[in-house]
């Protein structure tokens, strides 16, 4: 039906400046003692912690096509420096 569903309905209407930060997981690693991971089961805990990854410095590679735009920005990583 090609319609978009909201997240977070409240915000719909907003525009993104002006609407607080949302952060989610990438899933891009995980560090565990292993008597938590085995205890918890893999699950995230309230000791859990973050780091955050910086978009212009972390590529989501799930695909070739996604592998090939990480190699071009990595060989040309110079270039995009801020």
């Amino acid at each position: 039906d090609n319609k978009i569903n909201f997240y977070f309905k409240k915000y719909a209407k907003y525009r993104t400046q002006d609407i607080p930060k949302l952060y989610r997981d990438s899933g891009s690693f995980y560090i565990f003692k292993t008597v938590s991971l085995l205890k918890d089961k893999g699950e995230l805990n309230n000791k859990s912690s973050y780091y955050h990854l910086d978009r212009n410095k972390a590529v989501d590679i799930d695909n070739i096509k996604d592998f090939k735009l990480a190699e071009l920005l990595f060989k040309n990583k110079n270039q995009f420096v801020n």
